[in-house]
């Protein structure tokens, strides 16, 4: 298999879980539906994840408490942030499918640290390319009143409401369960 096709199966698989398609946020159950030619993906994980800091931090869950060999990998942080952002945009716009519009800046934001290695504030970056997208600005002409600029006067309302609605977010969900799973998305393409 080409890289370039392994890479789209896995980003396919990354959108998947985040949006909980087929009502699940396990990433192993959207890589077995990508790579179905792999019998066991589960054993792919084992080999290169240590499997206690994942539980501590509930990425990793044993599926049932008779059968240890069942582990799902649920993506429940970016799920979670997913929705959220999905909520800011329906309320901002109904010009987009925001449905779409989040999913895809998500998952090109997680592709880009993945493939360049970027250790960057995802919701940060995800702060200004919404901005970009759904409060685009025209460049305004500024008047200047003698010696004083009127610019100094100006109030930046979609930036404030940005601001707050990400700080809340940052409240809601848990960002070191948010980086252990970016992480883990990190670490994929190592073993497929």
């Amino acid at each position: 298999m080409k890289s370039v096709e392994k890479t789209l199966k896995i980003k396919t698989a990354i959108e998947n879980a985040i949006v909980a398609k087929n009502g699940t946020t396990n990433i192993l159950f959207h890589l077995q539906k990508e790579f179905p030619e792999h019998k066991n993906i589960q054993k792919l994980f084992k080999e290169i994840f240590n499997e206690n800091p994942l539980i501590e931090v509930k990425l990793l869950e044993v599926k049932t408490s008779y059968d240890k060999r069942k582990k799902e990998y649920h993506l429940t942080a970016l799920n979670q942030m997913y929705k959220q952002l999905v909520e800011i945009c329906k309320q901002v716009s109904n010009n987009f499918d925001c449905n779409y519009l989040i999913k895809n800046l998500i998952v090109n934001e997680l592709m880009e640290k993945i493939f360049n290695g970027i250790e960057s504030d995802l919701l940060e970056n995800l702060r200004k390319e919404i901005k970009n997208k759904l409060f685009k600005t025209s460049p305004k002409r500024e008047m200047e009143y003698g010696f004083i600029s009127a610019s100094p006067f100006k109030l930046d309302t979609t930036e404030i409401f940005l601001n707050v609605f990400f700080e809340s977010i940052t409240k809601e969900i848990n960002v070191e369960k948010l980086n252990k799973e970016i992480n883990v998305l990190k670490n994929l393409f190592l073993i497929i």
